[in-house]
């Protein structure tokens, strides 16, 4: 099923972009377009596990390692997680013409009661005309700045915490997107 701009006239991309869905990572998700740079791979994998979209996320990593992160595990981190925000640090290559790229980023994520961080410097590889995430190397934890905060997605208020120190906008973002993501991944799916 197409995303169109009618279905979800007003729904951010969860990745942050600033842009909608449905102009965003949501061509990507649906098989519309192949992501163009190691960057818009990266943010619409990202994209991808807020909305639990499972297959692309299996079939954007390459051949190669798929074995090593198997769709159960994949699956289990979607389920588990509640991805809060996306910073990208870093990119190096990974434009268009290049055979391969470096995307360095920082998601804040919830799982159960706890909020940590992901911080990864991510290699990515273009075959065929195609971008994989090849692998990733786990960096320490680096403090988020208000600027950077991109992209925020919450899905699980369970203990009714608050995140302190997000700007007004984002506080209404997550609300929004709370009631969004079951449509989203009837649509996505």
């Amino acid at each position: 099923m197409l995303i169109s701009g009618d279905r979800l006239p007003s729904l951010p991309c969860p990745c942050g972009s600033e842009n909608l869905l449905a102009q965003c990572c949501g061509v990507y998700l649906q098989g519309q377009l192949p992501a163009p740079t190691a960057e818009k791979l990266m943010r619409s994998r990202y994209t991808a596990y807020c909305l639990k979209n499972i297959d692309y996320l299996v079939n954007t990593h390459h051949p190669t390692k798929r074995a090593m992160n198997s769709r159960r595990q994949i699956t289990a981190t979607a389920n588990n997680v509640t991805w809060l925000g996306l910073t990208i640090v870093t990119i190096e290559a990974g434009q268009p013409e290049d055979k391969t790229g470096i995307v360095e980023f920082a998601a804040a994520y919830q799982e159960g009661n706890q909020v940590a961080q992901l911080h990864e410097r991510s290699q990515f590889v273009k075959e065929k005309g195609k971008w994989f995430y090849l692998e990733g190397d786990m960096l320490p934890p680096i403090k988020p700045q208000k600027k950077n905060l991109v992209g925020v997605v919450a899905a699980k208020n369970s203990n009714n915490a608050t995140v302190k120190n997000v700007p007004n906008k984002i506080v209404s973002n997550i609300s929004y997107l709370n009631n969004q993501i079951p449509a989203l991944q009837n649509i996505l799916s």
